[in-house]
């Protein structure tokens, strides 16, 4: 990691990134990834860590919107740090649907609510294929030869086929996850490792 260990960052500074995030993205986690991408990159991450840090939070339990800043905050301050981060994304949501229950439901049912909410799930589809795209520049960007070009053109296969198909994409993490087990074993043997 890249970022002045020296730093500290404050309890309150990772409550307030957080909530700020949380608060001003719709669509889930993966619409959520370019904010979060900007708030390490403000923390000192590199681009190493990045894709670290989202392919841990992508193989953990739970959403991405809550892993990610979890392993943020645990990096920065620990188990505290890992605990205000992840309450600062969290909180929004809890308020947002805290005043849905208490009156704004009856709204829903309006053309205009029902206008805005597509107008936000269109921005969600075009910020998780940002994410997409972004992290793939990344993968190729890490100049690992042949190798990674054959595990960028597997990525673009898996994507097209869970998007043209209607096979669970649990199944191709599984396979991804043997794939890189097997390859961690084979470097172990030869001593590469």
């Amino acid at each position: 990691m890249t970022h002045n260990k020296q730093q500290q960052y404050t309890y309150w500074q990772l409550y307030r990134s957080f909530f700020r995030i949380g608060l001003l993205t719709f669509g889930g986690g993966m619409a959520m990834l370019p904010w979060l991408e900007e708030e390490m990159v403000q923390y000192g991450f590199d681009r190493d860590d990045i894709l670290r840090i989202f392919s841990l939070a992508q193989s953990m339990p739970g959403m991405i919107a809550t892993n990610v800043p979890t392993i943020i905050g645990r990096e920065l301050r620990g188990f505290w740090g890992s605990f205000w981060a992840t309450l600062g994304v969290i909180t929004p949501s809890f308020i947002i649907i805290l005043l849905i229950v208490w009156g704004l439901a009856p709204l829903l049912d309006k053309p205009s609510v029902q206008g805005a909410l597509r107008a936000i799930r269109s921005t969600a589809a075009i910020m998780i294929l940002f994410s997409a795209v972004n992290l793939g520049k990344k993968i190729f960007q890490q100049k690992k030869g042949i190798r990674t070009i054959i595990s960028g053109l597997i990525l673009i296969a898996i994507i097209l086929l869970s998007f043209f198909t209607r096979i669970n994409p649990f199944i191709f993490i599984i396979g991804a996850i043997t794939l890189a087990t097997v390859e961690f074993f084979i470097k172990h043997k030869r001593g590469k490792l």
